[in-house]
This record gives structure tokens, sequence and C-alpha cells, in this order.
């Protein structure tokens, strides 16, 4: 089998997700050759874990014997969907962010109108298309979500209630019990918009594309000359930081917006250390299973060292965490928003197939070392806390209110109202 590796990279996506949360739309009979190509599947991933992943010992978990109860699960499986369910259970088991099955791919993307965040302890929604049935069903931006298809999120689980929803268990329609700002609790019934997909050359190709849609590099806004706003997208190559980084230019204040920032590649992750501090800095120390080495900075020749504020929020991922607790340590600058994902390793990705006449392309991301912080800190399960802790409310959101830039600048001497902050930046791309 052919493998994929993502070179340099820590990336932070959402765990595949465990045993379904809600039940399949409906189970399709499957034949001998279905059941066989699941056996197949799940017999190679767990190869492929037992071969690359950084902990022998897996966290103590029995990986043979949990191998052995998920092939007996495929033996009875109704459907391809619960099959798939059962691989992805699997690898969930060993309860790591940056282990993930990655599923044959769809004939048809799913969209249902609307995104959800976790916003300090609790869930809402934080964009709605408005050509879709969850606008006319009446769903809101700040809208607090209580439960979709009664299981109410929580920060332990929302990547898991994402996955089972949008990639291993999609249904025509979900239930949305929500909570608006005035209070008033209802129910809703919204309907999925499947568009089906072009065909694909590889999965790594598709997951480059998925990784990029729609998301530009950087956005930026200012209040005036001395000071710059930067949003960073993603952490991409060295070049593409250096671009971002001119932004700033002679700014006697930076902020840098991290929120919704999954990761990215370590080379761009330690360029942008390299411009914000004017000293060599140990970055964070990449562990794997054979060898140790240190990920480590020096300095641009003109890096900016004028004032640093750090936006994060629940997803602020892997690279994103890594530089605000760097920022942090170092007393370099403050950081302000939510606590981040906590979501910090490093990983490879696998490109598999399995099939005769017809192959069918599925794959496995596999954490390869585990990345720990300067003075001895995990920061996977655990994340950033902010200096300054702000959560939006669900009027801030149902306005546009940005209340951590507007701390932020006030931070920096710079006093401004949540309204104000909110026009800075250009709104997110949002809504699925």
């Amino acid at each position: 089998m052919r493998h994929c590796a993502v070179t340099g990279c820590i990336i932070i996506l959402a765990a595949a997700a465990a045993a379904p949360l809600c039940a399949p739309v409906s189970a399709q009979t499957i034949g001998a050759y279905e059941r066989g190509r699941g056996h197949n599947m799940l017999r190679t991933v767990r190869e492929r874990l037992e071969k690359h992943y950084y902990d022998s010992s897996f966290h103590g978990l029995d990986l043979r014997a949990a191998a052995a109860r998920a092939d007996s699960q495929i033996g009875v499986a109704r459907s391809n969907g619960e099959i798939i369910r059962v691989i992805a259970g699997f690898v969930q088991g060993l309860d790591d962010s940056h282990t993930w099955f990655s599923p044959p791919r769809r004939v048809a993307d799913v969209e249902y109108g609307f995104e959800m965040q976790m916003i300090g302890d609790s869930c809402y929604v934080v964009a709605v298309d408005p050509e879709t049935d969850a606008a006319s069903k009446g769903l809101h931006v700040g809208d607090r979500v209580l439960a979709l298809d009664r299981y109410a999120p929580s920060r332990a689980d929302f990547s898991l209630l994402e996955n089972a929803v949008y990639e291993l268990n999609r249904r025509p329609t979900v239930q949305l019990d929500v909570e608006g700002a005035d209070g008033s609790r209802r129910t809703l019934e919204i309907r999925a918009k499947f568009t089906k997909r072009p065909r694909m050359t590889d999965l790594a190709t598709l997951l480059r594309e998925l990784e990029l849609s729609g998301r530009e590099l950087f956005a930026e806004g200012a209040l005036d000359q001395d000071v710059s706003i930067l949003r960073l997208a993603w952490f991409g190559a060295r070049s593409d930081i250096d671009r971002v980084m001119d932004r700033a230019g002679k700014a006697g204040t930076l902020i840098l917006d991290l929120r919704g920032n999954p990761g990215g590649l370590e080379d761009g992750l330690v360029r942008l250390v390299g411009h914000v501090f004017d000293r060599h800095i140990v970055v964070a120390t990449i562990r794997g299973r054979r060898d140790t080495r240190a990920l480590e900075s020096r300095p641009v020749k003109h890096p900016f060292t004028g004032a640093l504020l750090v936006l994060i929020d629940s997803r602020s991922g892997s690279s994103s965490e890594i530089f605000a607790y760097l920022v942090q340590r170092e007393g370099r600058g403050a950081v302000v928003g939510d606590r981040s994902a906590g979501a910090v390793k490093r990983s490879m990705f696998f490109e598999e197939a399995t099939g005769a006449a017809t192959l069918t392309l599925y794959g496995l991301w596999v954490t390869v070392a585990d990345v720990i912080m300067p003075d001895g800190v995990h920061l996977e399960g655990r994340g950033v806390e902010p200096d300054a802790l702000v959560l939006p409310t669900s009027a801030d959101l149902a306005a546009g209110r940005d209340p951590a830039l507007a701390m932020a600048l006030t931070m920096a001497g710079y006093p401004t109202d949540a309204a104000r902050a909110g026009t800075l930046l250009p709104r997110r791309d949002r809504g699925r």
C-alpha cells in the first residue's frame, strides 16, 4: 500500500468518531464482498497502528483484542455505514486527537446550512446559510444548541459529534433543540442538502483540497496605522508566513487572530516564532517511538518587536496552541479569548486502497510523535488558557459583535467597543 507522510506537519483535525452517536437512517443489505472489504480495512488499520503509532503500549489499550472485537462486529454488521463506524470506533479507542480513520469518500457532500462551535462550555450556532432549510426553519446565529438529535454537545466530544453527523452517519434531517437569546426554547427539524461530488484522483489530494477549500491564508484589518490586525487561517509554508508578516509593517501593535486556526506546517510555525522573537527559541520537543528532537526557531532578519496580542478560541489547535503558549510562557505578549482545543501532536497520513476490479480508497491519520513544550507541559487534552478569558454571548454572536478583539485592542491602549471591533475584520466564511 502507498502511504503519504505529512512531512513536518502538526495538524489538528477532529478525531474520527467513536461508536455512532445517533441511529443510522437506513440499513442496506450487504454481502460477503462488502463484509470482506471491511475486514481488510480493519486489518490494515491495525497493522499501521502497530507499526507507526508513537506509543508502543497504545496507552494501555490491548490493540489486538480491540481489533478482534471490531472484527466480530463487522461480521454481523447490517450496512456499509455500520462497518465504517465500527472501524472508526476501533481507532477512536486510542482517544488521540491526531489518530483517526478517514473513511471511503462519499459520492455526495452533505450540508445542513449551519455551523456550531463550543464557546466556553456551551455550544452555539455561529453561522447560518440564508439559502438553506436551516434559515427557513428559523435557526439564528447566537442560538444555543441544547441537543443535536437528542445528544447534548460538550467540549469533550464535540469533534466526535460533528464527525458522526457530517461523515460517519449522515442523514437527510437533523433535529436541533435550541435556546434563543431571549431564553425561549424550540425544536427544529432541518433538512440536509446533498451535492454530488466530482470524481476524485487520490485521497491525499482530497484531504489537501478540504484543508484549503474556502480558507484564505490571512485577512487583515486596522484601527489606525499604529495597530495591525491579522487573522491567520492556517500555518502555511515559510514563504506564506513571510508574506503575512510583511503586512504587519512597522505597526507598534500586532493583534494576531488565530481563532479557528486548526494548525498546519511545522515550518510555518517555526517561521512565525522567528518573526516575533528576536532570539533563538526552543519551540517544542518532538518525541517519537524511536527518536526525540528539538524543534527550534531563529529570528528573521527584521523581527517584529512591537506589542503582541494573540486571539484564540475552542477551534484554535496544534500549531496555534503552541504559538500562543510560547507567547505566554516567554512573556512576549498576552493571549485573549477562549481556551484552545487541546489537540497537539504530530501525525502522518497513510493512503490505503482495497479491492480488485474496483478500488475503494480510504486512509488513516496516525500520531507518530508527541509534542512537549519547553517547560515539560503537554498541551494535548489541556489546551491554552488565555490571559484574558472573553466569551461572546448569544446576543454578541447575533449582532456580529467581537468582544475578544475589543478586549485585545483595549489592552493594547486602544479602547474599542465590541460592536466596532466586529467590523474590523471580514466575517469568516462559515456554514456547513
